[in-house]
């Protein structure tokens, strides 16, 4: 009477057994069927390698203390990299403008940036400059930068890219913050 459950017990044991070996063999194969990267760039640090990338694009760069300023499609970004971190934090610098004596319209923006917030990778910000009285709208995101991500330089430039994206969908819905303001139906 025993033998019977062993038997199906020792069995569901041994498929068990054999699927993980067959997973695990799958997975190696993947990975060593992943070749290491032959760039030049596979020995150089996160600094480094951001500043080669950027003249890949022949971005316009200039050099502030540890800040890297440079131009994109004609936009203006900033990052800060260390060749210390594999992290860097990428800004659009001040990509609009909304009078701070305007109530309605720091209002409308300030809904926007929040809206915005739920809609895109970036963080869009505003800061006030109380001597210009002007609050300025600009956008950030964190993220990895290494030799070994695969094509670093189509990556980087998707990351860049994706702040157009983020002013586009900024537009849009303050856009809709407005016409929802003149039809009266004001949403939170």
């Amino acid at each position: 009477m025993m033998l019977p459950i062993i038997s199906v017990l020792i069995g569901i044991s041994l498929m068990y057994y054999i699927r993980q070996k067959r997973a695990e063999k799958e997975m190696d194969e993947i990975v060593s069927s992943i070749s290491p990267s032959n760039d030049s760039n596979e020995n150089i640090g996160t600094r480094d390698l951001c500043l080669e990338l950027l003249r890949q694009f022949n971005c316009e760069v200039r050099i502030e203390h540890d800040d890297i300023y440079f131009t994109y499609q004609n936009e203006k970004f900033m990052i800060e990299a260390s060749n210390e971190s594999a992290f860097i934090t990428i800004w659009d610098l001040h990509w609009d403008m909304v009078d701070s004596e305007n109530v309605q319209d720091v209002e409308n923006m300030k809904k926007a940036v929040n809206r915005t917030n739920h809609l895109v990778h970036n963080t869009v910000l505003y800061i006030l400059y109380k001597e210009e009285k002007s609050y300025y709208i600009l956008s950030k995101l964190q993220c990895l930068l290494m030799h070994n991500i695969p094509n670093t330089k189509a990556y980087l430039a998707a990351i860049l890219n994706d702040f157009f994206r983020t002013k586009q969908c900024y537009s849009q819905v303050l856009d809709d913050i407005g016409k929802d303001v003149q039809d009266g139906t004001i949403l939170n």
